[in-house]
């Protein structure tokens, strides 16, 4: 009797979210109160959130005392959009295809237009573009960060021999050969 009851899951909380609810986290995670704690996988618990929350960068899974677990999610913020096949494709910091919105004008509003970038093919949750425009991304992000530019709201990545960057959308800064 005292193993039924005393080594099972009593409570689950989520922390750090703010996209997904606490109850999609756990639905996601496949833990359960009630569940024995013997069965708690903690590494696939992690990967079934980070399947299933494109959002989601990285998971932590705490156990306390008396059963409890923590859920510690911390989600990615966005970097900008690309193009792909009739949808703009949020992209994360964490080099992620996060979310996809409709296309219903030829730039992604608010997001920093990555154009020209080739999609990885690989969907929602996974690498959103392919190798060389994600180092060519990141490494321009960090330049602009670390300048402290402002204004950028396209990257154009159609020709990866000719990068060019639009300032506001007065400017063109041609960073060819």
């Amino acid at each position: 009797q005292a193993s039924n009851g005393l080594f099972r899951v009593r409570s689950l909380s989520v922390k750090g979210n703010s996209h997904y609810t606490s109850d999609q986290i756990l639905l996601a995670s496949d833990m359960y109160v009630g569940q024995s704690v013997w069965n708690v996988d903690k590494t696939q618990a992690t990967a079934n959130i980070k399947a299933a929350c494109p959002y989601v960068e990285s998971v932590s899974i705490s156990s306390g005392i008396f059963g409890s677990y923590t859920i510690t999610v911390k989600e990615t913020t966005i970097i900008g959009a690309m193009y792909n096949n009739g949808k703009w494709w949020l992209v994360g910091k964490n080099g992620q295809a996060v979310d996809s919105i409709p296309v219903t004008s030829p730039f992604p509003g608010r997001y920093l237009y990555f154009k020209g970038a080739t999609p990885s093919g690989k969907g929602l949750g996974k690498q959103a573009m392919d190798d060389r425009s994600t180092e060519i991304v990141n490494k321009l992000l960090d330049a602009i960060e670390e300048n402290e530019l402002t204004g950028i709201c396209e990257i154009d990545l159609t020709n990866k021999g000719d990068i060019r960057l639009n300032w506001n959308n007065q400017i063109t800064i041609l960073l060819g050969n």
